[in-house]
């Protein structure tokens, strides 16, 4: 199996994991990720979306991660459905 397959395999096994939790708790990325791991946005924190501020290392992520557990419950659901 060459390495993009194999990574295709983990995050479908992680979103898997992730939906079935409802993201409960964030922990459960952390055998996805490494230490030096950096999650970003496109709008680079700027001050009327401060979430989008960048994260470095896994500790970082957590937190961020933490603090969103009510999108996936709630607006993210409400999203889905209005999806064909």
């Amino acid at each position: 199996m060459s390495i993009e397959e194999t990574n295709r395999q983990r995050l479908k096994e992680a979103w898997a994991k992730w939906a079935e939790s409802k993201g409960d708790p964030p922990s459960m990325w952390r055998e996805y990720m490494s230490d030096d791991i950096q999650l970003f946005s496109l709008a680079d924190g700027d001050s009327r979306i401060a979430f989008t501020e960048k994260r470095s290392g896994y500790a970082e992520i957590e937190e961020y991660l933490a603090g969103r557990q009510f999108f996936h419950g709630s607006l993210g659901n409400r999203r889905h459905r209005g999806r064909g």
